[in-house]
C-alpha cells in the first residue's frame, strides 16, 4: 500500500526525503511538500462528510505528532478503508508530513504522522478557531448574571476544555434569562429557548444543571409544581376557605391555589423553612401544629418565591431557615431570607453551625463548584453562623447534607 501511495503522490508534489536510520538495513523517509498546495483549502472542502469526520477525530488530541497505530486504532475497522485516501489527501495538500520505515525483509509502513498547519485545517473542518472561542469566552465572562446561583457554576468551568466550557457557559446565560423572565416548562421547551432546537441540551449538561442546581427550582419540570408545607392556617378565597389546622400531616398547594388567597387567620410563631424532604417531613410533625414549616426545593423557583410572599403577607412571621451545610446551602439560605427581609421580618439560620456540620455521621468533599462559591461567599457579609460555617467547610475541604441532622 505504501509503495503504491509513494507512486502516487509524486505527481501531486510531494517528495520522498531520507532519514538516518538506526543502521544501513534500517530505512526511513519524510513524505512531504515544500510548500502547501496553491488549492489546499478549497481541496479541504471537496472531501466527503466520513473523510471530515476521520480527520477530526485525529485532530482531537493536541500533539503534533500522531503515532500510526493511535490513527488506526481511532479509525477502527469500519473506517480503515478511508485512512490511505486521507493519508493521500493531507500530503498531497501539504497539510501533513507522513514518515514511513522500513524494516529488513519488509515493506514500506507508516511510522507516524506531523502536522503542519493543524489549527487552520480544524478551522476549515468546522472547528472554531481557538482565538474565536477565547474572544467569545471571554465577552461571556463579561456579562453579569442577574441569578446569583450561576456565577460560581460559571467560575467551576475554568479549567475544563474551552469548547466544552465554552458551550456551557452559553448554556448558563441562556438560563439567566430563562430565569429572569420567570419561565416554566419541560426540557424540551428550554432547549428549543437556549439552544432553538428541542433536543439541543445533552443529557450530561441536564445532569450537571440537576446535580449542581435541581431542574426543578430552574423552573424545568414536566408538572405543576406544589408548595408543600404544614402549618395552623386558615386561607380564604373567593370561593371559600380550606383550614389547613385540621390536616394532621403536610400537604401541597399548587401556585395557582395560593394566588387565589385574599386573607389569612393565622398565629404562628414563625416559619421554618426546610430544604430536605426528609427533614421537612421531621420538621413538619415536630413544629407543624404551632409554626409554618415550609418545604424549599433547593434553590427556590420563581414560582415557590411568589407563593410563599403571598402567604407571608398574611401571616407576618419570623423566619429559621435549615439548608444543607454545603456552599450551595448557605447561597440558597440567603436567597430565602431576602424574602423575609424585603418584608422587614427577622430571620435566622437554623441547624447551620460549624458544630452541625462536624456532627454530620457522613461528608463530602468539596467539588470545583464548591470551592467557587466559598470564594464568593466570603465576600459577602454574612451572619456570624453562615460566616462561620464557611470558614469550616474552607478549612475541612468538606461539605453535607442535612438529613444527617434531627429537626425535632
Amino acid at each position: 500500500m505504501i509503495d503504491e501511495l509513494l507512486r502516487t503522490l509524486g505527481a501531486h508534489g510531494v517528495r520522498a526525503t531520507p532519514l538516518r536510520g538506526r543502521s544501513a538495513s534500517h530505512r526511513r523517509l519524510l513524505l512531504h511538500r515544500d510548500e502547501p498546495a496553491p488549492d489546499a483549502e478549497r481541496m479541504v472542502g471537496g472531501w466527503p462528510s466520513e473523510q471530515r469526520e476521520l480527520a477530526l477525530d485525529w485532530l482531537r488530541a493536541q500533539a503534533p505528532v500522531r503515532r500510526w497505530a493511535t490513527l488506526t486504532r481511532l479509525a477502527g475497522n469500519a473506517r480503515m478503508g478511508r485512512v490511505f485516501r486521507l493519508i493521500e489527501d493531507l500530503l498531497a495538500a501539504g497539510w501533513a508530513e507522513l514518515e514511513v520505515r522500513r524494516e529488513p525483509r519488509r515493506g514500506w509502513e507508516p511510522w507516524e504522522l506531523r502536522w503542519r498547519d493543524r489549527q487552520k485545517l480544524e478551522t476549515l473542518l468546522g472547528r472554531p478557531d481557538p482565538d474565536v472561542l477565547q474572544d467569545r469566552m471571554t465577552a461571556l465572562r463579561r456579562w453579569q448574571f442577574a441569578d446569583p446561583r450561576l456565577p460560581a457554576l460559571a467560575d467551576s468551568l475554568a479549567d475544563r476544555p474551552q469548547q466544552h466550557a465554552l458551550r456551557r457557559l452559553e448554556l448558563l446565560h441562556a438560563l439567566d434569562r430563562w430565569l429572569r423572565e420567570g419561565r416554566q416548562g419541560t426540557r424540551r421547551q428550554f432547549a428549543q429557548f437556549a439552544r432553538g432546537d428541542t433536543k439541543a441540551v445533552g443529557e450530561s449538561e441536564w445532569q450537571w444543571l440537576d446535580e449542581t442546581l435541581g431542574l426543578s427550582t430552574l423552573g424545568i419540570d414536566a408538572h405543576t409544581p406544589g408548595l408543600w408545607l404544614r402549618a395552623p392556617l386558615r386561607l380564604h378565597l373567593p370561593g371559600g376557605s380550606i383550614d389547613l389546622a385540621l390536616l394532621p400531616d403536610v400537604v401541597a398547594l399548587t401556585p395557582a391555589t395560593v394566588a387565589q388567597v385574599d386573607r389569612i387567620d393565622a398565629s404562628i410563631g414563625c416559619w421554618r423553612v426546610v430544604e430536605n424532604r426528609t427533614s421537612f417531613e421531621q420538621a413538619a410533625r415536630a413544629h407543624g401544629a404551632r409554626d409554618g414549616v415550609l418545604w424549599l426545593p433547593g434553590f427556590a423557583p420563581t414560582w415557590w418565591r411568589e407563593a410563599v410572599a403571598t402567604l407571608l403577607r398574611h401571616a407576618t412571621a419570623p423566619l429559621l431557615v435549615a439548608c444543607d451545610p454545603d456552599p450551595a446551602g448557605v447561597r440558597i439560605a440567603l436567597a430565602i431570607a431576602s424574602l423575609w427581609q424585603s418584608a422587614g421580618l427577622p430571620w435566622e439560620p437554623w441547624r447551620m453551625g460549624p458544630e452541625d456540620l462536624r456532627a454530620l455521621p457522613r461528608h463530602k468533599p468539596l467539588g470545583d463548584y464548591d470551592r467557587a462559591e466559598l470564594e464568593r461567599l466570603r465576600g459577602l457579609a454574612l451572619p456570624s453562623t453562615l460566616a462561620a460555617l464557611v470558614d469550616a467547610m474552607a478549612e475541612a475541604g468538606i461539605k453535607g447534607e442535612q438529613e444527617g441532622l434531627r429537626f425535632d
